[in-house]
Protein backbone atom coordinates (compact mmCIF):
# COMPACT_ATOMS: atom_id res chain seq x y z
CA UNK A 1 0.00 0.00 0.00
CA UNK A 2 1.10 3.56 -0.69
CA UNK A 3 -0.39 5.46 2.27
CA UNK A 4 0.62 8.90 0.98
CA UNK A 5 -1.67 8.41 -2.03
CA UNK A 6 -4.70 9.07 0.17
CA UNK A 7 -6.20 12.55 0.13
CA UNK A 8 -5.70 14.68 3.27
CA UNK A 9 -9.16 15.32 4.78
CA UNK A 10 -8.33 16.79 8.18
CA UNK A 11 -5.31 18.45 9.75
CA UNK A 12 -4.73 19.32 13.38
CA UNK A 13 -1.57 20.61 15.08
CA UNK A 14 0.22 17.29 15.48
CA UNK A 15 -1.39 15.03 12.87
CA UNK A 16 -3.30 14.82 9.63
CA UNK A 17 -5.87 12.29 8.53
CA UNK A 18 -6.09 10.84 5.06
CA UNK A 19 -8.76 8.91 3.22
CA UNK A 20 -9.00 6.22 0.61
CA UNK A 21 -12.32 5.57 -1.10
CA UNK A 22 -13.45 1.97 -1.58
CA UNK A 23 -16.89 1.68 -3.14
CA UNK A 24 -19.37 3.53 -0.90
CA UNK A 25 -16.92 3.70 1.99
CA UNK A 26 -14.20 6.12 3.02
CA UNK A 27 -11.31 4.63 4.97
CA UNK A 28 -9.92 7.29 7.31
CA UNK A 29 -6.38 6.71 8.56
CA UNK A 30 -3.31 8.36 10.04
CA UNK A 31 0.26 7.70 8.91
CA UNK A 32 2.31 6.97 12.05
CA UNK A 33 5.65 6.25 10.37
CA UNK A 34 7.00 4.61 7.19
CA UNK A 35 5.98 1.16 8.37
CA UNK A 36 2.71 1.83 10.19
CA UNK A 37 -0.68 3.41 9.60
CA UNK A 38 -3.63 3.44 11.99
CA UNK A 39 -7.09 3.03 10.49
CA UNK A 40 -9.32 5.22 12.64
CA UNK A 41 -12.68 4.40 11.11
CA UNK A 42 -14.50 3.30 7.99
CA UNK A 43 -17.23 5.74 7.08
CA UNK A 44 -20.18 5.25 4.71
CA UNK A 45 -20.15 7.89 1.98
CA UNK A 46 -23.82 8.82 2.45
CA UNK A 47 -23.18 10.01 6.01
CA UNK A 48 -21.80 13.41 7.10
CA UNK A 49 -18.03 12.99 7.51
CA UNK A 50 -17.55 16.59 8.69
CA UNK A 51 -19.71 15.96 11.75
CA UNK A 52 -17.59 12.97 12.70
CA UNK A 53 -14.29 14.81 12.15
CA UNK A 54 -15.40 17.73 14.36
CA UNK A 55 -15.52 15.30 17.30
CA UNK A 56 -11.74 14.72 17.07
Amino acid sequence: MQPVLGKVVFTKESFSLRELVAGNYRIIYEIINEERIDILFIHHGARDLGKRLRKL
